[in-house]
């Protein structure tokens, strides 16, 4: 939802499944949370830059323990239409598992 021209509020919602090859252990994860997305150019630009933060929470079936994740994130947008927009990303996430204390830190890219 865009607050403004330039300003977008959304929640993400995603659906991973891990497979560790040494134990073998297959994980699935559900992902629910909140993001911010700011775009730096006029909006009737084909191209533009945006930033965005989101703060998820993930659910594993398994697990007794809360799993969240605070991620930051940007790059270029390619706008296809007024709706539709092909996405480049590079960014940094930091998940806690509050069950056993773990702290993962990680660089992301994507294509969306």
């Amino acid at each position: 939802y865009f607050l403004f021209d330039k300003l977008a509020l959304g929640t993400r919602l995603s659906f991973t499944s891990d497979y560790v090859l040494k134990t073998p252990v297959k994980t699935n994860f559900y992902t629910i949370g909140p993001f911010v997305r700011y775009y730096f150019l006029p909006p009737d630009k084909l191209f533009n830059i945006y930033a965005q933060t989101a703060y998820e929470f993930k659910y594993r079936k398994d697990s007794e323990g809360s799993v969240r994740t605070f991620s930051a994130l940007g790059g270029p947008a390619i706008f296809l239409n007024e709706n539709v927009a092909l996405e480049f990303n590079l960014g940094y996430a930091n998940t806690n598992f509050t069950n056993n204390e773990l702290n993962i830190k990680t660089i992301q890219s994507g294509i969306s």
